[in-house]
Formats: C-alpha cells, sequence, structure tokens
C-alpha cells in the first residue's frame, strides 16, 4: 500500500478472501481473522504431523475483547503447544493439541490442550519474565492475563494425566 502497488493489494484481498471463505466453511468462527488463524495452525500441524484436534460449538461472535484481542490469546497458546508439540517423539501417535471452543454460564472458554515433557517447569513458565522457549521473553502468557483481566474473565491451567496440560481461558459475552 505504502508504494501505492493497489492492484497487487487487491489480488492479494481477493486470493485472501477465497482462502478464508474456505476456512469458514471448515471451521466455525464468526470473524475470519480468528478462523484464519486456527486454519494457519492446523497447517502447520499437518506439515509437521502434529494432531490438531478441533472441537469449537461457539463461534465466538459473543466474547466481549476484540478480534485482536481474541487472537493473541488464542495464537499465543496455540504456538506454545505447538512448540511443545514439536518437541515431543511420536509423530503422527502423539497427543498432539487440542483446542476447545464453547459457551458456558455466560462465557466462551477457550481450552488449549497438549502434552509437556517437563511438568516441573511449567509453575516456572507461567510467571511473568519466564519462558521455556531459548531467545523468548516470557511476555506472551502475561500478555493473555492482561486481557483476560481486563475483561472480567478468569485465566488458569491445570495437568491432567500422562503430563497433559490445559491452558484455560473464559471471557464474559456481551450482555444482549
Amino acid at each position: 500500500m505504502k508504494r501505492g502497488e493497489y492492484q497487487k493489494c487487491r489480488e492479494y484481498l481477493e486470493s485472501l478472501c477465497v482462502d478464508t471463505e474456505a476456512v469458514n466453511s471448515l471451521i466455525p468462527i464468526s470473524d475470519m481473522a480468528i478462523a484464519a488463524l486456527i486454519n494457519n495452525y492446523r497447517e502447520m500441524c499437518l506439515k509437521k504431523r502434529i494432531p490438531l484436534e478441533l472441537d469449537i460449538e461457539d463461534n465466538m461472535s459473543g466474547i466481549v475483547c476484540t478480534v485482536y484481542e481474541a487472537n493473541k490469546i488464542i495464537g499465543n497458546l496455540l504456538q506454545n503447544a505447538y512448540d511443545e508439540a514439536s518437541l515431543q517423539p511420536g509423530g503422527s501417535t502423539a497427543y498432539g493439541i487440542r483446542l476447545n471452543i464453547f459457551k458456558r454460564s455466560g462465557m466462551t472458554t477457550i481450552r488449549i490442550s497438549n502434552k509437556v515433557t517437563d511438568v516441573s517447569k511449567i509453575v516456572e513458565i507461567c510467571e511473568f519474565g519466564h519462558s521455556g522457549k531459548s531467545g523468548h521473553d516470557g511476555i506472551g502468557l502475561n500478555n493473555i492475563m492482561q486481557i483476560v483481566d481486563r475483561h472480567g474473565g478468569v485465566f488458569y491451567w491445570e495437568i491432567k494425566e500422562k503430563n497433559i496440560i490445559n491452558f484455560i481461558v473464559k471471557i464474559p459475552n456481551r450482555v444482549e
């Protein structure tokens, strides 16, 4: 746009719209940007043979946060899960990543689950400024906490059997 290449921009947007419409038919999310983000991770997982299970019961149209904020939440959690799943042995037989989005009691819940290699590091990683990844500053989960707090939501994690971690975000829905 800054270089005045409007035709190239128009062509790019047209191809983006075609892809996004295809994604929306697969991922029942009301906003194309959120659906595109999830689809991007779906494609990344396919390339690395990481199982990604999507269970989307709510289209997220009622959440009080912005699309940008929703993408920060989902993107950070999916990236962390993807990075961890990439370290897991087993390829297509591994646990992989599970994304659930559903609505209960006036809240939209986003739950992302994956297997972790070292459960003992989880508490440390969830503190501000700590990261389990080399070269990262550890602010991703803190950004999620700030967004959730700003909107009166809840963010927590829990460990399930066999080193499965669930990151759970509950965002209030608009009162209609």
